[in-house]
């Protein structure tokens, strides 16, 4: 009778290792943020999808705007959209294990649920340690001397859409963003927020510089 016992346990242990989950005993990574307005209104039953792989993560904002997810460490894409807002996307960022980071984000308003995002956007080429590109959504773009390119926002119904700007877990805001390929510096001015996947703050001006990994160089309050 024990050794049929004993027999049961080993095969109940081994479906059970089977169909675990693959993170079982691993570090998860926690993602949370809100997702607003430009005017700052949280936007409940917003939909968020991360992609990594082939791997693809729905959720949706509650009522306050707010999202929370524990995931498997990794590099993921994120889009958003919500009824009455431009879908948006961010540049990928990475979860290391046992990561806590957060994301907010923020969609401009469209007429149509099924309109494109009001941005322009590009890519910057910058080698990075966590192998993520440099994202900058933008109004208008302008060419300056030696290697910089000015990015501006737009209006759009009386309100001014600030440029953004996503690397990994930074997000940055601002009315202006200047970037020169050569010194890989960038530079946000004017009615600057931004967040490093856990802190956010506000200035006049700041200074970045891109590579292993984005710092900061100077901060204007």
């Amino acid at each position: 009778m024990s050794r049929l016992k004993s027999i049961v346990s080993v095969i109940s242990l081994l479906l059970f290792l089977q169909f675990a989950p693959v993170s079982l005993g691993k570090p998860q990574a926690d993602l949370k943020g809100k997702v607003t307005d430009v005017f700052g209104s949280r936007i409940a039953d917003a939909s968020l999808t991360l992609s990594r792989g082939r791997l693809e993560i729905s959720v949706r904002t509650s009522a306050d705007g707010t999202y929370s997810l524990r995931l498997e460490p990794g590099t993921y894409e994120m889009r958003v959209r919500g009824l009455g807002f431009c879908p948006m996307r961010r540049a990928s960022f990475v979860l290391d294990p046992g990561a806590k980071a957060t994301v907010d984000l923020e969609l401009p308003t469209c007429a149509f649920d099924n309109a494109r995002s009001p941005f322009s956007e590009e890519e910057l080429s910058v080698q990075n340690l966590r192998r993520t590109a440099p994202l900058i959504q933008y109004g208008a773009r302008k060419e300056k001397e030696d290697a910089t390119v000015e990015y501006a926002g737009f209006v759009d119904q009386g309100k001014y859409f600030r440029t953004i700007f996503t690397d990994d877990l930074w997000t940055v805001r601002a009315n202006k963003i200047e970037y020169d390929s050569v010194t890989r510096v960038l530079i946000a001015d004017g009615d600057v927020t931004w967040q490093d996947g856990q802190t956010t703050r506000s200035a006049k001006s700041l200074e970045l510089h891109l590579g292993k990994p984005t710092e900061v160089i100077k901060i204007v309050p």
